[in-house]
Parts: structure tokens; C-alpha cells; sequence
């Protein structure tokens, strides 16, 4: 019972080893959308600079044109005082003159706040910029560092599932079973060792005759408590 007991504690090994490979392949996924939230979020703030930039530009640019034609208005309205008849046509005129360089007036401060609310939006924008660089560095990093944990976890599991596939043919089929319930039932630990009369799955101390089968070793023991199946392992003396 020796050699099977220690084909299981092999097994149980391997298939510890398997299931943190396959945890690790299942999770790529999900990891990667957690580190690709933050570059969600700053693809989503330099769109929103972008946008930003171009309607405050257009913004300036709106007003530009409308200084020039007010402008124009103004040159045309000079060019008229001409052909004025009375001294009630001209105050009027020059009153309308008058109107027409406070909205010069107004629309160059406007354009002013504008170039300034263009060159706030510029520098939000490289900020921006600089922010998604950074994040789309850090994932195309972690991609290509889960793509080379992936292969490398791949390949294992290529090896570990041979060599568990040979060692599971060296035991009875029905032993095997056993274990594979126990391994999906106890939390990936069907095979334990006893110490001092205490299983070590469950922490629950056994009868002295059922230790002593366990020391034993000529026949498969259960645990009375957890239905593990148990094996003793003498302690190595440390060297003094």
C-alpha cells in the first residue's frame, strides 16, 4: 500500500501544480481587463481634450471672422459720412459708428478669453496624451508578460499531464476514482498526513488504533472525520 500511498502524494502534486496553471489561464483574461480599465478611461479622456480643443479653436476662429466683418461694417460706415445731408443724419451716423467699435471692443476681448481657453485645452490635451501613452505602454507590456506566462503555462501543462497520465495507470482504477472524488470534494487535498494522532486535512485528533494502522501502512486509512485518505511521515531529526 506503500507504493500506491506515494504514487497518490505524487499525483496530488501534479495536480496542484495543474490547477494553479489552469487558474492562471483562465484569469489572463480577467486580469487584463482590469489593467485595461485605466486605458479605457484615459482613451476616453484624450477623446474628450480632443473634442475639447477643436470646439474652442473653432470657437476662436467663429470670432475671428466675426471681428473682421464687423470690421468691414465699420470701414463701410466711415466711407459714408460723406454723403451725409444734415447734422442730425451725422450724429446719428457717428452714434452707429460708435455702437459699432464697442462691438470691435467686445468681440477682441471675447477672442482674447478664447486664445487663452485654446491654450488651457492644448496643454489638458497633452496631459491627456502623455496619460494614454503611459497607459497603453503598461499594456501592451503586461500583454505580451501574460502571453509568455501562457505559453510557458501551456507548455507545463503539456508535461505535468504526461507524466500524471503515467503515473495514474500504476494505480487500481478504482483507487484512482477515490482520490479524484476526494480532490474535487476537500479542496484539492484528498491525500494528508498524520501527526501526532491528528489529521492534518481536518485538524481533528484520531484513535490511537487507527494511527497505528496509518503507521502501519498495510491497507488504505480514512480519516474517521473528513474521509481523507491518510498517510505518516516521519520527521526528518534536525541537525543539531
Amino acid at each position: 500500500m506503500k507504493k500506491e500511498l506515494d504514487l497518490l502524494k505524487e499525483i496530488q502534486s501534479l495536480d496542484t501544480v495543474i490547477l494553479k496553471e489552469n487558474s492562471l489561464l483562465s484569469k489572463a483574461p480577467q486580469l487584463l481587463d482590469k489593467y485595461e480599465k485605466p486605458f479605457k478611461e484615459s482613451e476616453k479622456a484624450l477623446e474628450k481634450s480632443e473634442s475639447d480643443l477643436t470646439n474652442a479653436t473653432q470657437r476662436q476662429r467663429t470670432l475671428e471672422v466675426t471681428l473682421e466683418e464687423i470690421k468691414d461694417k465699420s470701414k463701410k460706415l466711415k466711407l459714408r459720412a460723406s454723403d451725409l445731408k444734415t447734422n442730425k443724419e451725422y450724429q446719428a451716423h457717428l452714434l452707429e459708428i460708435q455702437k459699432v467699435e464697442e462691438d470691435i471692443g467686445k468681440v477682441e476681448e471675447d477672442i482674447l478669453i478664447a486664445m487663452e481657453r485654446v491654450d488651457e485645452k492644448k496643454r489638458a490635451l497633452a496631459a491627456s496624451k502623455e496619460n494614454f501613452d503611459r497607459e497603453n505602454d503598461k499594456v501592451i507590456q503586461l500583454k505580451k508578460e501574460l502571453e509568455r506566462k501562457q505559453v510557458e503555462a501551456r507548455k507545463n501543462l503539456d508535461t505535468l499531464l504526461i507524466k500524471r497520465e503515467k503515473l495514474s495507470q500504476s494505480i487500481p482504477p478504482d483507487l484512482h476514482d477515490k482520490y479524484i472524488s476526494l480532490f474535487e470534494s476537500k479542496n484539492s487535498l484528498a491525500v494528508v498526513r498524520v501527526k501526532d494522532e491528528i489529521c492534518l486535512g481536518c485538524n481533528m485528533k484520531m484513535p490511537p488504533q487507527r494511527f497505528a494502522e496509518v503507521i502501519k501502512c498495510d491497507k488504505l486509512i480514512i480519516c474517521p472525520q473528513c474521509g481523507r485518505i491518510l498517510y505518516f511521515e516521519q520527521e526528518q531529526e534536525q541537525a543539531v
